[in-house]
């Protein structure tokens, strides 16, 4: 009756979910990916703060590459501007 975080390249994916008295077991095949301290109250979400983290870094990176794919879709010559800026180390987080 909880929700239980899992790292973000696990999402929308069959997983297998293993409860003992203690702690909530989540694999993937026979890989755990995901451990957790079990709680009875109900309607919690139980997170791991690494799961949390990685994907902040997940969706930051892919913030930065939005604005580049912009910039190529309305601009396609804009990727020999974007090759020079990366060849004398400019900023790229356009």
């Amino acid at each position: 009756m909880n929700d239980y975080s899992v790292p973000y390249n696990h999402v929308k994916r069959t997983l297998i979910v293993q409860a003992s008295i203690d702690e909530v077991l989540i694999l993937s095949g026979i890989d755990i990916i995901a451990k957790h301290k079990r709680s009875y109250k109900k309607g919690l979400q139980i997170e791991d703060e690494t799961h949390i983290q990685e994907l902040a870094a997940k969706k930051h990176q892919a913030k930065q590459h939005r604005g580049q794919n912009r910039l190529l879709h309305a601009v396609p010559i804009a990727v020999d501007l974007l090759k020079i800026a990366a060849e004398r180390n400019l900023n790229m987080g356009i």
